[in-house]
């Protein structure tokens, strides 16, 4: 988008929200002379940062707009209920006022009144001139040193594991900011700004910085930061998990600190970028999807679509001129501009909403942030990404070893496994290619995995142990997980294949105890059906094809896709049901599993109850899924392996074999329709059957290309292993006769090739595929 039409949108959707925010406007002129309040006016977050985000809203459209009405409220009631609202607050807060709340208390100078008395005070201080009288000044200034004050006083804390102070260390380099700006001449603004900065450096703050000794401000970084609120890997975590909205929001933060500071004719200080490009680059680019969304690696417990994240793009893109940024923030606007649009209340979210006004007020505080970034720091880049090229540059893959997740990106997929604190495995097909109706899947905390619940059992799961596998293009992970309080142990891997759309998750379950399964729910994925997602599904499956059903219905086969988005095909498992389970994550949703099952079911001590797989493919017709079934192989192993054969769209297979507590060595029997696959181990072949061993530490996976295929044509046996690369191979005869042997392999193109050979007594034989035909060599 052109700046023009960025700044533009980004007006028109907050003019087109003053309807809703009128319809949450309260009169209070009877408590408070010439007082009113949007929403509840309760002394809390729900209430005082509500009113004080449309007290900022109401003042930008006031100066940055000459229109009369807002969406058929007329300005004249904007102006009238803007000086209303900031008459409640100055009157309510603690260091202004003498009046209580609607809740019966003052509000003020406790977590997180610095941002909502920042929101206040910028909107009293953009219309201080044209509308405030003498009386709401004074008290907006004493609210305002108040604060800043309060903040001041205290250090700024920091925590690295479950709960990072980030986020709150950001948003309160927002009061001190603001205050140094519009108070330059208070006896206390050095105070003010000094403290600020120390804030900002305490943000997106590592252990590292402790022994940085670069002067920032004046001052090294050893001597600002207190300590770590970032991991060495700088991912951080909050509500006990990875959070990507926790951690790009300070981004935000920071940007409005900046944004305060030229307000003051002031140049923001080198603080406020302190370790921003650096998360941005190395974490959250990881986890941009080019439609402008999140992944949620670890899940999200607020709305997966509240599109708060506008505004971190903006500064990045306004700031830093960084071309993913423009990007993202253009195809972000669109976005929300597109769900606004299905609302007739000036809503931004209807019925989806997940906290009620509040969410609606910070939307639109976000917005307003958004479009100052612009105002002050100009357009974005002038060659931004598109939505490939940025798909291309985050290729690959990354193990944030720190929050226990493993991340992959290709042309065809995203695809995820979290160990930390939630337990799930995601894939989702790279929308760049269908930018309308982007959003597929709701990250569901239990993707993949499921869980069972036991009769008279609670249901839980703990992290026991797991073990990594990565390369630049695939990653492997595999563990133990005890669940229902010790009754059941899972042994787990997930697999995410290279340069093909394909995961494979495997399980074994086993019983500790004697117990009673009153429903597993494994398998599972959560499908977005509202409008923004294509609320009409087709889903395809054994069964033939349908809308996506209201509500749970059972499935047959071991198979289905939906919209040609997403192929779910799960071996070994208890059956399909799928079904309507309403808002999820402020997205409407319907839940599959690819194994249900719900009665009453004992299994004794050390029962398997699970040995399944389930391989997701993204991008692919209900025929590709079927086909993908059809081909999916699951080789005898030893007793705690799992194994499984799948073929991509190539026709390249991939063996996945799982030591989960089985001994170091496993036998494995393979054969497919082009012979026994061949191994970089040595096979044993008869006939179109291979017999090899694997061999593999606990909690670790086996993961091998198959291109390369043989079988002996009458008698005798030959022994065979790749010859390096997994489309040639060597082959030995170790008996006393001569072995004719047919090789096949998977030629560049997609297309099998075979020849025959005759491999004579104590002899080696090469093969390999060169133009679409076989060579062999006598070694």
């Amino acid at each position: 988008m052109q700046e023009s039409e960025i700044k533009s949108i980004t007006l028109e959707l907050l003019k087109k929200h003053v309807k809703y925010a009128e319809s949450i406007y309260h009169d209070h002129s009877a408590s408070i002379p010439g007082a009113g309040y949007f929403h509840s006016g309760a002394a809390s977050e729900d209430g005082i940062r509500t009113t004080a985000n449309y007290a900022y809203l109401y003042a930008l459209l006031l100066t940055r707009t000459t229109d009369t009405a807002f969406n058929g409220i007329p300005r004249a009631t904007v102006e009238a209920h803007l000086v209303a609202n900031l008459k409640y607050l100055v009157n309510t807060h603690k260091s202004s006022g003498s009046y209580n709340t609607k809740s019966g208390t003052r509000w003020g100078k406790v977590w997180e009144s610095s941002m909502w008395s920042s929101y206040a005070a910028m909107g009293g201080w953009m219309v201080w001139a044209q509308l405030l009288d003498a009386d709401t000044q004074h008290k907006l200034n004493l609210m305002v040193s108040g604060e800043a004050d309060y903040k001041a006083a205290t250090l700024p804390p920091f925590e690295e594991w479950s709960d990072t102070k980030a986020e709150e260390n950001g948003w309160d380099t927002n009061i001190l900011s603001l205050a140094r700006s519009m108070q330059p001449n208070h006896a206390n603004a050095a105070k003010w700004d000094d403290m600020a900065k120390s804030y900002m450096m305490n943000t997106y703050s590592t252990l590292a910085d402790k022994s940085d000794a670069t002067v920032v401000d004046g001052k090294p970084v050893s001597t600002w930061v207190r300590g770590a609120n970032l991991h060495p890997d700088l991912t951080s975590e909050n509500h006990d998990i990875f959070h990507p909205i926790y951690q790009m929001v300070p981004i935000n933060e920071l940007g409005t600190s900046a944004v305060f500071y030229k307000m003051g004719n002031l140049t923001p200080p080198a603080a406020v970028v302190h370790n921003m490009l650096n998360v941005w680059n190395k974490v959250l680019k990881k986890i941009a999807l080019p439609e402008g969304e999140w992944m949620y690696p670890n899940g999200v417990d607020w709305m997966v679509h509240d599109y708060e994240h506008l505004p971190a793009y903006s500064f990045l893109a306004t700031y830093f001129k960084d071309a993913d940024a423009t990007m993202l923030e253009s195809r972000t606007l669109e976005y929300m501009r597109e769900r606004a649009n299905l609302q007739t209340n000036g809503s931004y979210f209807g019925s989806l909403i997940d906290i009620g006004p509040r969410r609606e007020s910070v939307a639109a505080q976000r917005l307003a942030d958004a479009y100052l970034y612009h105002e002050f720091f100009g357009p974005g880049s002038t060659t931004p990404s598109t939505p490939s090229s940025f798909v291309t540059a985050q290729s690959g893959v990354t193990d944030f070893k720190d929050t226990k997740l493993l991340l992959h990106r290709n042309a065809q997929k995203y695809s995820s496994f979290s160990w930390q604190s939630k337990f799930m495995g995601y894939i989702g097909p790279n929308p760049s290619t269908y930018m309308h109706e982007p959003y597929v899947l709701v990250p569901y905390q239990k993707s993949f995995v499921g869980y069972y619940n036991l009769k008279d059992v609670a249901t839980n799961a703990t992290h026991i142990t797991h073990t990594n596998q990565t390369a630049a293009t695939w990653f492997t992970t595999s563990g133990v997980l005890s669940e229902n309080d010790g009754k059941l142990t899972r042994f787990l891997s997930f697999t995410s294949l290279p340069d093909n759309n394909l995961v494979v998750y495997m399980d074994r379950v086993v019983a500790n105890a004697a117990v009673t399964i009153v429903q597993e729910y494994g398998g599972a994925f959560d499908f977005e059906r509202d409008a923004m997602s294509g609320a009409a599904r087709t889903v395809y499956s054994a069964s033939g094809t349908s809308s996506m059903p209201t509500q749970f219905t059972a499935f047959t086969g071991d198979w289905m896709n939906v919209d040609g988005k997403l192929g779910v095909v799960v071996k070994g498992g208890k059956g399909f049901n799928f079904g309507s389970k309403g808002i999820q994550a402020g997205a409407t949703s319907s839940r599959m599993y690819g194994s249900y099952f719900t009665g009453s079911k004992p299994a004794a001590a050390n029962e398997v109850i699970s040995d399944k797989v389930v391989v997701a493919a993204t991008n692919q017709t209900a025929a590709q899924t079927a086909q993908l079934s059809a081909n999916v192989l699951r080789p005898p192993v030893g007793f705690g392996w799992s194994a499984s054969i799948v073929q991509d769209e190539r026709n390249y297979r991939f063996l996945v074999a799982s030591n989960f507590d089985g001994d170091w060595d496993s036998s494995i029997e393979l054969t497919t329709n082009e012979g026994a696959p061949i191994l970089p181990v040595a096979s044993q072949i008869t006939g179109s059957t291979g017999v090899a061993t694997l061999s593999q530490d606990l909690q670790k996976t086996v993961v091998h290309t198959l291109r390369a295929y043989a079988s002996v044509v009458g008698a005798g046996t030959v022994q065979a292993v790749t010859g390096g690369l997994s489309n040639t191979c060597v082959l030995t005869n170790s008996g006393s006769t001569a072995v004719s042997t047919k090789v096949t392999i998977l030629g560049s193109g997609g297309t099998f090739v075979s020849a025959t050979t005759t491999v004579q007594p104590g002899k080696k034989v090469s093969a390999s595929e060169r133009n679409g035909s076989i060579v062999f060599k006598v070694l």
